[in-house]
């Protein structure tokens, strides 16, 4: 059996790989993610889990052989707030029509970090909007799929 440890999943579907002690650290897959790299936020807590297998170190009579286990996470659900935005494939069209709901991780499109859609799907995932431009009708970013790269305001478009 391995011995590992630090696997942690946050609110975000962020994940901190495991690590294994007495043993190299051969492959990890972590069940129900997103080309095993991240977890999408969810509505309600869930317990999420890495597969590891690592390879025996020298010193033990099964030097080489691989071996696995498993190790096991809660991640907590999210509070998400619900806003309406305009969006489109330019600041312009996103700042012109303000009626699109969607789900925000702070109160003001300003201040998020994050933008998901507004139902989740069948599993209960939230998961992020699409990348294009989003305006709450006085500031316009540009959302690319993972991260906001842009802050501008809307007066410069109009």
């Amino acid at each position: 059996m391995i011995s590992a440890s630090g696997f942690e999943v946050n609110v975000y579907g962020n994940i901190t790989a495991p690590t294994v002690e007495t043993a190299s650290l051969y492959a990890v897959a972590y069940s129900e993610s997103i080309s095993n790299s991240y977890y999408p936020a969810i509505t309600s807590s869930l317990t999420r889990t890495a597969h590891i297998t690592a390879s025996v170190p020298y010193g033990w009579y099964n030097v080489g052989e691989l071996i696995s286990g498993s190790i096991t996470d809660v991640q907590e659900d999210l509070d998400l707030f619900y806003v309406y935005l305009g969006d489109g494939s330019s600041q312009s069209s996103a700042c012109g029509n303000i009626n699109t709901r969607y789900r925000l991780d702070n109160v003001t499109l300003k201040d998020a970090t994050a933008i998901y859609r507004a139902t989740e799907d069948g599993l209960g995932r939230i998961l992020f909007a699409s990348s294009q431009y989003y305006s709450d009708g006085n500031i316009v970013r540009y959302w690319d799929g993972t991260q906001f790269t842009t802050l501008n305001r809307c007066s410069e478009y109009s």
